[in-house]
C-alpha cells in the first residue's frame, strides 16, 4: 500500500543520510590521524633541535 511505499522511502533516506555520515566520520578519522602524525614530526624536529 501507499503507506508501505512511502515508509520504506522514507527508511532508503535514512540509510544515505548514515552512509553520508559514515563517509565523513572516516574522512575526519584520516584527518586526525595525520594531524597526530604530524605532531609526532614537529616534536622529533623540536627534539633534534634542542640537541644541536
Amino acid at each position: 500500500d501507499a503507506e508501505a511505499a512511502r515508509r520504506a522511502q522514507q527508511l532508503e533516506k535514512e540509510k544515505e543520510r548514515v552512509t553520508h555520515l559514515e563517509v565523513g566520520q572516516t574522512a575526519l578519522a584520516s584527518k586526525v590521524q595525520a594531524a597526530d602524525q604530524e605532531k609526532a614530526a614537529q616534536a622529533a624536529r623540536i627534539a633534534q633541535l634542542e640537541q644541536a
